[in-house]
């Protein structure tokens, strides 16, 4: 059995397992993005120190508030492992020696940022417009080569980094993974309906044209190209786990936004302002302002800077967009769209348009037809949030899948209860086609077919 300890880095402060009384993690990711999951850590410390009261007016960290950064580690047999860089979201004093802290990861950091938005109608690459959010937020990002050069066009409203992220992610198809990554958000894509691309940046020298505004953050010296996938067999995976099932989807429907300038003119603002700048934001994405009674010192399809020099009548003005809106869908052969129930709809997704709507219902139908979910609980090293799993259950069957979730005591084991995604592997006898290569062997083989058997 493993040893286990938990450690906490503040700053230039640790604590150990000798002042953790209950340390724990759930982390969570979306493989889709139809969210962005926040993943949190929980502490109750102990510490006689006085530079943690609260009552202490000469304390070293006075300035103990929101957004402070915290580093969560596990040491397994001697061996300090990151779990994740996360953010003071909360802290009290529970008593004179107790301290309780709520944590959340960087995705929860990005939800508490303000971000303006924008407009592209030219397209504009994914490296790009993240590395801009690296510059803005601080947050380092890692973006798998395969989907740095993915193009983006539409609207962004007035939203936080996070909804904006989220955005950006599921008109991709990718997704944001913080758990056990060294201190970034790290952007991918499945590598399958069943598995994780652990796939990072390239070391070394750019190629050619490629953007290093995002590079500039923190970067490994060398990505694992290649992640094998974790088998688990039931004397593994705990006692009691069950297998539920998701509730059925029979068809998905996807609102696609085209946007074009437009002629038609609004007035924005009209009122009386005072001596110094002002924001003003808009209800719909606008170009082409025009002020009097102040200057326009910079502005967004969104917002406006307007500096007033003397107080008096202001009045803003600008043209519209013109969006046209088409409906994409998918449904289950044979089904059509009766059963209005089982039918997701996705009315807001602003950067999915005509181009890439047909696709974005597909992977959405797809992912919603993986309907068993496996709950049990693993010694957490053995796999983390993201990971491809075979899981072993009754009949000499496996469910293929990827863990979504995991609730880990850090200071009790570092046993995770966890949650998989996956469906039913089923083994088909498919006779060998083709020419052998020089030594190989023409017998039937077993494969894994989900385009056939999966239907």
């Amino acid at each position: 059995m493993a040893k286990t300890a938990v450690s906490v880095v503040f700053g230039d402060y640790e604590f150990t397992s000798e002042d953790i009384r209950e340390a724990s993690v759930v982390e969570e990711f979306d493989p889709m993005a139809i969210t962005l999951p926040i993943s949190t850590c929980d502490l109750l410390l102990y510490t006689e120190d006085a530079d943690f009261s609260i009552m202490n007016p000469f304390r070293k960290f006075l300035n103990f508030r929101k957004k402070q950064p915290l580093s969560i580690y596990e040491i397994i047999n001697g061996k300090k492992e990151l779990i994740g860089l996360y953010f003071l979201d909360a802290w009290e004093n529970t008593s004179t020696t107790l301290v309780e802290l709520r944590c959340v990861d960087q995705i929860g950091l990005l939800d508490m940022l303000p971000y303006d938005g924008g407009i592209w109608l030219t397209p504009i690459s994914v490296s790009e417009l993240i590395g801009q959010f690296s510059v803005d937020t601080g947050i380092q990002f890692q973006i798998d080569p395969d989907i740095e050069n993915e193009q983006i066009t539409g609207w962004i409203p007035i939203c936080t980094y996070r909804e904006a992220l989220q955005q950006i992610c599921f008109a991709i198809g990718a997704y944001a993974l913080t758990p056990r990554q060294a201190g970034f958000i790290k952007i991918a894509r499945l590598a399958s309906e069943h598995g994780v691309v652990t796939q990072g940046i390239r070391s070394g020298i750019a190629k050619t044209g490629q953007l290093r505004v995002w590079q500039r953050r923190w970067r490994p010296a060398q990505w694992e190209l290649t992640r094998e996938a974790y088998r688990f067999d039931a004397s593994q995976i705990g006692i009691g786990s069950p297998i539920t099932q998701r509730p059925f989807v029979s068809g998905i429907e996807v609102t696609a936004h085209n946007y074009s300038l437009g002629d038609e003119e609004k007035d924005l603002f009209d009122g009386v302002l005072p001596v110094g700048t002002h924001k003003i934001v808009f209800s719909e994405p606008m170009h082409s302002l025009n002020v009097s009674g102040g200057t326009i010192d910079e502005s967004g399809a969104n917002h406006a800077f307007v500096t007033v020099a003397v107080e008096g009548n202001v009045s803003l003005t600008g043209k519209v967009y013109v969006v046209s809106k088409n409906l994409f869908s998918k449904y289950i052969s044979g089904n059509g769209n009766d059963d209005k129930e089982s039918i997701p709809t996705i009315k807001d997704a602003t950067l999915v348009n005509n181009a890439n709507a047909a696709e974005v219902a597909k992977r959405i139908f797809d992912y919603y037809q993986i309907r068993l979910e496996k709950r049990m609980k693993l010694f957490a090293p053995e796999a983390a949030v993201g990971d491809e799993v075979f899981i072993a259950v009754e009949s000499d069957q496996e469910i293929r899948g990827y863990i979504e979730r995991m609730e880990v005591n850090l200071a009790g084991g570092f046993i995770a209860e966890t949650v998989v995604s996956g469906d039913v592997l089923i083994l088909s006898r498919d006779r060998y086609a083709g020419v052998c290569a020089t030594g190989q062997s023409n017998v039937l083989q077993y494969r894994f077919r989900s385009g056939i058997d999966n239907q």
